[in-house]
């Protein structure tokens, strides 16, 4: 205990203050994490204290010496041959180490190796909190000036449907007027639509690439704010 108290105080603050600021955070990360950033700080000081007292105490009372060329069974030979294998191992490390410490070129090139790499998968995986899913529904909200009549948000609706029936990504397209789904209001200036996509085997494109070519192809619509939808994400045009 002597030789490794001071790396367990050190490892469990370290834990610890990975995940105890997770607590402060705001928004909806905050939200999320509170409780498990909490409860992982509480049980990594909990396992802490554990291995620097009850744990010590167990190991002095249930690990005793052996009288040396005793006869040993099969879990004592398994032991042997472990610990042989993991001080060959050890071995291995250490030399490796005494080989590149001394080499400050090689000990930046692996750094810069490992900054590269980081740069690289960050640049792969999404940026987004919460991931977006692809799952074959673009919702679409139309809200027309105060006082449009019926009529008219149907004709906007109706051009909507117009253009995304002749996308080869979409399945079929359903429209209703006189409803909102951002407010879910009603109201002769409301109009809602349900584009269903195809399934994922019979398209190419994703459910954001359809949005994308949505809002480009119906720029002309004037007269009413129109905003595309899915589970993750909305556009307003």
């Amino acid at each position: 205990m002597r030789e490794i108290s001071g790396a367990l105080i050190a490892i469990t603050l370290v834990m610890s203050a990975v995940f105890v600021p997770v607590a402060f955070l705001s928004g909806p990360v905050g939200i999320f994490y509170r409780q498990f950033s909490l409860t992982l700080a509480v049980a990594i000081l909990i396992s802490g204290l554990n291995a620097l007292t009850l744990t010590p105490a167990l190991c002095a009372l249930l690990l005793r010496p052996h009288a040396a060329g005793g006869k040993k069974n099969l879990l004592d030979r398994f032991f042997d041959g472990f610990n042989r294998g993991f001080d060959r191992l050890t071995g291995r490390y250490q030399s490796l180490l005494k080989r590149i410490i001394s080499r400050r070129v090689v000990t930046v090139g692996i750094l810069l190796i490992f900054v590269a790499g980081t740069w690289g998968i960050n640049t792969i995986l999404p940026s987004g909190f919460i991931p977006t899913e692809d799952q074959g529904m673009i919702y679409v909200n139309v809200t027309t000036p105060a006082g449009a009549t019926v009529k008219r948000t149907e004709e906007l609706l109706d051009q909507i449907q117009g253009v995304a029936a002749k996308m080869p990504a979409v399945e079929n397209v359903s429209t209703l007027a006189g409803f909102s789904l951002m407010t879910d209001g009603s109201g002769s200036s409301y109009g809602m639509a349900m584009v269903n996509l195809k399934s994922w085997e019979e398209r190419k494109e994703t459910v954001d690439d359809v949005i994308a070519a949505l809002t480009k192809q119906t720029r002309h619509i004037q007269g009413a704010s129109i905003q595309y939808s899915h589970p993750n994400r909305t556009r307003i045009w």
